[in-house]
């Protein structure tokens, strides 16, 4: 069985699929010759299936290293470099195989060589297949903070193989679910009753209910000027805390998601005891909700890209489903936290 939604943005709207064993769904889409960018996690398992299903196409690879150090510049220009020596122009076609890392990485690559070559996003991590694969936006990290370098840069398909999910650790899981708390917090308020029974984590039905929510915001503003911001939510902290402390992407969110929230109780925003539901949720799914006041994480808070000059943008929320955004100044911060 197989779901399509669709992702409408202000260049174009493009198609997402989530099943088993659809792999075959990218011959649709790939034009002229193919590169597929992976990592050394993906590639044993995922590339030669994923080439079978692309016989008769100019297949060429590259393989990073897994992790979150990938997201570098010397990766990304090993991409382009071997986009170049194959000769490939904007006719043909990158596939980004793997998780968050791969498609930020992979999705720069492709908006920057020749100004844009074919993207499709294929997410093997539950994290990617409800967030990062959709939405466009693509990045790479810097020495100041996290995904300080990038660009919109929409994909002409997104292709979820549900299958792909058998094979994650159970820690990426968790991160996965931490994205997905995030679209009930902020949005769906039914979704966040849905995943208080693990069991329908990972139901075809409940990945749709996150995806539509990711939709709902970038349709309405694609190029996160305005409420698509909503979708930091948990990020600002988590941002810093990832960078400190090398959490992954989705321990961090979770860190974030309660940090941000303790704030907004505090300042009578937020209705009182949703922080203690988020610390439920997060511990029904064994990520922590908290992180040490003494790391380094708030250096990286005041650097990050949606501060201004009179201070960060958070998206917090009022309940479970209701949600605001709200410039809080950097003076304030300091007793906030």
């Amino acid at each position: 069985m197989e779901a399509t939604l669709n992702i409408h943005t202000s260049t174009g709207d493009y198609p997402v699929f989530i099943g088993d064993d659809n792999f075959k769904n990218a011959r649709d889409f790939v034009k002229g010759k193919c590169m597929i960018v992976t990592d050394s996690n993906v590639e044993p398992l995922y590339l030669e299936a994923l080439k079978n299903e692309l016989k008769g196409i100019q297949v060429h690879s590259v393989t990073v290293p897994a992790g979150e150090k990938s997201k570098c510049k010397e990766r990304l220009f090993e991409i382009i470099d071997e986009l170049a020596k194959y000769e490939f122009n904007r006719q043909d076609t990158v596939i980004a195989l793997g998780g968050g890392v791969v498609g930020d990485l992979t999705g720069l690559a492709a908006g920057l060589y020749m100004r844009g070559i074919r993207l499709i996003m294929m997410p093997t991590t539950l994290l990617s297949m409800v967030d990062s694969s959709c939405g466009g936006k693509v990045a790479i990290n810097h020495d100041t903070g996290k995904n300080m370098i990038g660009m919109f840069y929409q994909p002409v398909a997104v292709i979820a193989n549900l299958k792909t999910l058998l094979t994650l650790e159970d820690v990426q899981i968790s991160c996965g679910a931490a994205e997905m708390i995030k679209y009930g917090c902020i949005y769906d308020r039914e979704l966040f009753s849905i995943l208080d029974d693990r069991e329908n984590l990972l139901l075809p039905s409940t990945l749709q209910r996150c995806i539509a929510a990711k939709d709902y915001y970038v349709t309405r503003d694609t190029l996160d000027k305005g409420i698509r911001m909503t979708l930091n939510f948990g990020h600002t902290i988590g941002h810093g805390v990832e960078k400190a402390t090398g959490l992954l992407h989705g321990q961090a969110v979770g860190i974030g998601m309660y940090m941000e929230t303790l704030m907004s109780e505090k300042m009578g925003i937020t209705k009182a005891g949703t922080a203690n539901k988020i610390k439920a949720m997060l511990e029904k799914y064994n990520l922590q909700h908290s992180v040490s006041q003494d790391a380094e994480w708030k250096k990286y808070l005041f650097h990050d890209k949606k501060g201004a000059e009179q201070g960060i943008t958070f998206a917090f929320i009022k309940d479970i489903g209701e949600s605001a955004l709200l410039l809080v100044p950097y003076s304030d911060l300091e007793d906030l936290l």
